[in-house]
């Protein structure tokens, strides 16, 4: 499973790390809505997840970077299991029932698993039936009207079809509520090394508060 990401950096920064093993030709990097080349504009280390911008052009015009990469980090933890089955019954010639039944099952790598990560157990149960039958009644009072005559027998075709969807939860992720839990933020690997106060001329001087008075008690507002 790939799992997609997109960054947008609004400060024009040297360097990104991504914390994972880059997939080789998975990132694309562009500014300001043009793709950037590889090894001229950046520079990538898939070993340590490290992107380098190069191009001191775009670091000094302060154009959002974009950088979208894929993650494989949870390939093949995840295990998923498919079971159906298809059974039908003739009573005779004319009447028949049947039933489906479908079950798919996640089975979660660790009990911890993310909001938008949960696994399901779901099963889908299926009814229906049908009957066919000739119709000679039918064909009798078509044969009455007038200008009209029938030139093969008539049926009744009946049928009907009922389902139901059954959503659970694998027993892995019931550690912390029997109806099954979830975590939105861990807040794990949340810490950042970036110094706010780089770039410099990225920053400006506010505006004097209102009420702001010198040391001769004289307003310096506005």
């Amino acid at each position: 499973m790939l799992l997609k990401e997109r960054i947008n950096l609004l400060l024009p920064l040297k360097y990104f790390w991504a914390d994972l093993i880059f997939l080789p030709g998975s990132v694309s990097v562009s500014a300001g809505g043009q793709k950037l080349i590889e090894n001229q504009d950046y520079q990538i280390d898939y070993g340590l997840g490290r992107i380098k911008i190069l191009n001191t052009g775009i670091l000094n015009s302060g154009i959002p970077i974009n950088i979208q990469y894929e993650d494989n980090a949870t390939f093949g933890f995840q295990q998923q299991n498919f079971l159906g089955a298809r059974l039908d019954y003739y009573f005779n010639d004319k009447f028949a029932v049947g039933g489906t039944f479908m079950r798919l099952k996640e089975r979660p790598f660790t009990q911890k698993t993310t909001f938008g990560d949960d696994p399901i157990k779901n099963t889908v149960i299926g009814l229906d039936a049908s009957y066919q039958s000739e119709f000679p009644a039918l064909t009798r009072l078509l044969d009455k009207l007038p200008l009209y005559s029938t030139t093969a027998p008539s049926f009744i075709n009946a049928s009907g079809e009922v389902a139901g969807l059954f959503p659970g939860h694998p027993q892995q992720i019931n550690a912390l509520d029997p109806e099954g839990s979830t975590y939105i933020d861990d807040f794990e690997g949340t810490r950042s090394s970036i110094d706010l106060r780089l770039p410099a001329q990225n920053w400006s001087l506010a505006s004097t508060p209102v009420g702001a008075r010198d040391k001769k008690w004289k307003s310096t507002f506005p």
